[in-house]
């Protein structure tokens, strides 16, 4: 017998339990090593390296991404500082990949981000 709860079984709860604890163990939060490009595998851990250090997330939340495209980076220090240290070929297109998907992390959760970057569940 499969007891209903709220929509879901018992069974798919469970299997989501599994799928939660194996994607956490097995990607870890900030690990980006299932990244095969080797700069953007670099670029993203440096970035959400300097992101959780400095306690930057509800910054990042909140960033308009046409403020990347701004010569100045709308005024943002910690955008100009990213892009010179951490931007390794000085691409603003690769930079600015790198900061929408720092973005999606801060505002859905590292879980979230795995959940759509390796298992396309959206």
């Amino acid at each position: 017998m499969i007891f209903k709860l709220n929509g879901f079984n018992k069974l798919n709860i469970l299997y989501s339990e599994k799928l939660a604890n194996r994607i956490n163990n097995k990607y870890q939060e900030g690990n980006f090593l299932f990244i095969k490009n080797e700069d953007e595998k670099t670029q993203l851990t440096n970035t959400y390296l300097y992101v959780d250090k400095n306690r930057l997330w509800s910054k990042i939340k909140n960033i308009e991404l046409d403020d990347i495209m701004d010569y100045e980076f709308g005024g943002n220090t910690d955008i100009k500082i990213m892009y010179k240290n951490f931007n390794n070929n000085k691409d603003i297109i690769s930079f600015m990949k790198t900061i929408k998907q720092i973005k999606y992390i801060a505002v859905y959760g590292w879980q979230t981000y795995i959940n759509h970057k390796i298992y396309n569940i959206k």
